[in-house]
């Protein structure tokens, strides 16, 4: 197996990818985490923008797996396409800014962020369709911010988070859609006007509470998980109507839809 750039051990530092295709790493396309499309491990200041990354049999973007101190600087994704692969589709390790990226048809969690301390910003992007295909998906979290790694119980994740869709994550064929995780260790600084609609009944589960916290659509739209954050303004609990749904996946907004202005085509 091969990734389509690799990055190992590192550190790799000031790079930017700009305008890049990559596809099909993993001989064959077969699932494998050692088959990502772009894989660096250990570096910072690393930019990848306006980039195609599709149908590799590992992630799409992995960066920074290596950096367990965490705190790395310089880490940009942004107004890429993510699509079809494998396993996840953006995991930044030790956070990042993350915005107008398009995320769909991953095997597993689409997005995957600071299991290492860190700063998370998440702003401007859509992240819907995951883990529906039947030949390589599987049941896993619409997104997960600060899950535990091995021998870190509660990695410190700053996180800023507005203006972004999570909908329709978690397949048919892989049984019951599933919504995002929120980690013990997460700070919610900022949280605003999200669209979430995955999982009735828990679109966030939240462990930063002080205890195990489910809320379902009902409590964001209801005002329940604002109440218990001192967040959630202008958050939606709603179909954002897309253009076409699976596997004619197409992520624009239709006319009229309650998600205008959120999502990867608003981002300024």
């Amino acid at each position: 197996m091969y990734a389509g750039v690799d990055g190992t051990p590192g550190p790799c530092s000031y790079l930017t990818f700009r305008r890049v295709e990559v596809s099909g790493a993993g001989q064959g396309g077969e699932e494998s985490y050692a088959a990502d499309g772009i894989s660096i491990e250990k570096g910072h200041y690393i930019t990848v923008e306006h980039c195609y990354i599709h149908d590799n049999g590992g992630d799409g973007i992995d960066l920074n797996s290596r950096d367990r101190r965490g705190r790395v600087p310089g880490i940009v994704v942004r107004r890429n396409v993510v699509a079809r692969n494998h396993l996840n589709g953006i995991k930044l390790w030790s956070g990042g800014r993350m915005a107008g990226n398009l995320v769909w048809g991953q095997g597993d969690t689409p997005i995957w962020m600071g299991p290492y301390r860190g700063r998370a910003e998440i702003i401007y992007n859509t992240v819907a369709y995951n883990m529906w295909a039947r030949e390589f998906g599987e049941r896993n979290y619409a997104a997960a911010l600060g899950y535990p790694e091995e021998g870190i119980a509660k990695p410190r994740l700053d996180l800023v988070m507005h203006h972004n869709i999570f909908a329709f994550n978690g397949g048919p064929a892989q049984g019951e859609p599933t919504g995002v995780y929120l980690g013990p260790g997460v700070r919610l600084r900022a949280e605003h006007h999200n669209v979430f609609y995955s999982a009735p009944e828990n679109e966030i589960l939240a462990l930063f509470l002080g205890r195990e916290r489910e809320f379902s659509r009902r409590d964001l739209n209801q005002g329940v998980w604002a109440k218990a954050t001192g967040q959630g303004k202008g958050d939606l609990s709603v179909n954002p109507r897309f253009t076409s749904g699976w596997p004619r996946v197409d992520l624009h907004l239709q006319p009229g839809s309650p998600a205008v202005g959120r999502g990867a085509y608003a981002l300024p």
